[in-house]
């Protein structure tokens, strides 16, 4: 039977069409990769929302098999705990291991109290918190509380085990995250302000009188797309990352290069990262170094509801110490763990836990870690140059200058408002 031109173009278009159909079945099926889950038993794992399925304690927690490259959220939900979810990259062919092994019991405190008469531990303090608005929601996810009383404007709860607790409140569609320290025998008073979006905190030991309250050193977390997890500070009106980053995506999920090699350090325009010495071992504690272009690139080398901080921020926090004369000594460090000797007037009190990570020059080459810290600014000085803070080991000033743009300075990010 002789075919027509159309039914001849017809059987050609549809040949092809099924050509690049099994090309892309192919491609598709090679863009895959593998993510063990580890966690205790009995855990529901969801992948972007969907259940995955229930860990069993056979393979160690749960493996899911041929995921799609790319972006992911891993949440691990148990009853009577606080869910957990976790941002990850998942490669191509890669086998990506994600841990839950310590999810925290959950009791969430409304403004009226609640008792919960389990077993208490001999280490044990004492809240005692107060907001405004008066109406509001406290989510503490305490482990043992003996007792929650509500009188008026605040409620306490006493017998709390010793420790520094997450902690959420919610109010007026506000909600603030924190971290709160009990210690034994003392209580912690907190005043928590929606309002203002201001945590202020005290605790007895430190010889404060009750009422007088000191907003330095309330502690949170933050999580990079990486799933790097920082600790956070508030100082003053700010709250700051109270580590050095160590991201190695933009916020949007695309990566930054990684140049080892000198000379093409030296000629970069764009964003870029490297590991001091070119060691890996140094991000755990001194976090990556970034030229200032990755530090202001418009994809966001910061996590969501964080940015590089200005020079003008940077500036509230030095004045907010002191002045420049004593800052450093407030933000770094203490002791020599990490600073070489002297290090002059290191006291932290501030809870920025400065570390001296050492810089790479725009030629390429590192120096320093161990005796400075160099901070960038988002604020340029002119076309080649951009205003930075140092500190160092034998000083205790916080220095302002401005250094070539290609530079490897370490990152502290500042939560927006």
């Amino acid at each position: 039977m002789k075919l027509t031109k159309t039914s001849q173009r017809l059987i050609c278009f549809f040949s092809l069409f099924l050509i690049q159909l099994q090309i892309c079945i192919l491609a598709n099926a090679q863009d895959k990769g593998h993510i063990q889950i580890q966690c205790a038993d009995g855990i529901q794992i969801f992948l972007d929302g969907r259940l995955q399925g229930v860990s069993s304690s056979d393979v160690g927690g749960l493996v899911k098999q041929d995921v799609s490259v790319g972006k992911h959220v891993i949440k691990a939900v148990k009853q009577g705990f606080e869910p957990q979810e976790k941002a990850i990259t998942l490669g191509k062919d890669q086998v990506l291991l994600v841990s839950f092994l310590s999810l925290i019991p959950a009791i969430i405190i409304k403004e009226e109290g609640k008792k919960d008469t389990s077993a208490i531990e001999k280490k044990v303090g004492t809240i005692v918190l107060q907001s405004l608005p008066i109406q509001c929601t406290i989510d503490i996810p305490l482990a043992r509380i003996q007792s929650a009383s509500k009188s008026k404007d605040k409620w306490t709860a006493d017998q709390v085990p010793e420790g520094i607790y997450p902690t959420l409140v919610k109010g007026y569609g506000k909600e603030l995250n924190f971290n709160l320290q009990i210690l034994a025998k003392e209580t912690t008073f907190v005043m928590v302000n929606l309002l203002t979006n201001k945590v202020d905190t005290q605790i007895t030991s430190y010889g404060l009188m009750k009422g007088a309250y000191s907003s330095k050193g309330i502690e949170g977390k933050v999580t990079d797309i990486d799933g790097n997890v920082y600790q956070t500070v508030t100082i003053g009106t700010q709250v700051w990352m109270a580590e050095n980053l160590k991201v190695t995506h933009y916020r949007n999920g695309e990566a930054i290069p990684n140049i080892t090699n000198a000379t093409t350090w030296s000629g970069l325009t764009t964003g870029a990262y490297c590991e001091y010495n070119n060691d890996i071992n140094n991000v755990a504690t001194y976090g990556r170094l970034y030229n200032w272009y990755s530090a202001v690139d418009s994809r966001n080398i910061a996590p969501a509801g964080w940015h590089v901080p200005s020079d003008a921020e940077w500036q509230t926090l030095v004045d907010y110490l002191g002045g420049s004369s004593v800052a450093g000594g407030k933000m770094k460090e203490a002791g020599t763990t990490h600073w070489f000797s002297p290090n002059t007037g290191a006291t932290n009190e501030s809870g920025f836990s400065g570390l001296p990570g050492g810089y790479r020059v725009s030629s390429g080459t590192y120096y320093s870690i161990g005796y400075l810290a160099h901070f960038w600014s988002s604020t340029e000085y002119n076309s080649s140059s951009a205003w930075f803070r140092y500190l160092y080991y034998d000083g205790s000033e916080v220095a302002r200058l401005y250094y070539n743009k290609r530079d490897g300075f370490s990152v502290r990010c500042v939560r927006d408002y």
